[in-house]
């Protein structure tokens, strides 16, 4: 099973909406069937929205559904944020004390499983992206009736 992941803050980084996505496949010799998608919500604008604390709620949200909603224990984790995979995988330690919570649960939930973790590049985690968007565009409709442009879009970030 393929667990993707994604998160974003906008349109400000720190500070801004934070929101997720994930999506996840079971893979046959034949083919990848989508199996569910989430986004959501990770943290309204305030000091301690990042799109780091966006990106573990994606994978600690991913993890909790499948958990919950299917037995397989055998997944392979991806996403675009170099941190978070490294964090996972053991090659950067955690430094940051309001990152801390969010590793200690992604790890803990992890441990239920047999896992791989693997970086990719944003353009093949196009899915769980657009979610990420999704939830932010949902948010921001609700919350102030428009969106504003997000850093890609202003063009401070490609």
């Amino acid at each position: 099973m393929k667990v993707f992941f994604d998160g974003l803050c906008e349109p400000v980084n720190p500070g801004g909406v934070a929101c997720y996505g994930f999506v996840v496949y079971r893979s046959s010799p034949s083919n990848e069937v989508k199996v569910f998608e989430g986004f959501g919500l990770a943290a309204a604008p305030g000091p301690d929205s990042t799109h780091n604390v966006a990106e573990y709620t994606g994978i600690i949200k991913a993890l909790e559904w499948v958990l919950a909603n299917l037995e397989d224990r055998e997944i392979e984790v991806l996403g675009d944020s170099q941190l978070v995979i490294r964090h996972l995988t053991g090659e950067y330690s955690v430094r940051s004390a309001r990152i801390v919570p969010f590793y200690e649960k992604a790890r803990s939930l992890l441990e239920k499983f047999s896992w791989t973790a693997k970086w990719i590049p944003r353009k093949e985690n196009s899915v769980a992206d657009e979610l990420s968007m999704k939830a932010y565009r949902e948010y921001c409709m609700k919350a102030y009736g428009k969106v504003p442009l997000t850093m890609r879009q202003s063009g401070a970030i490609e």
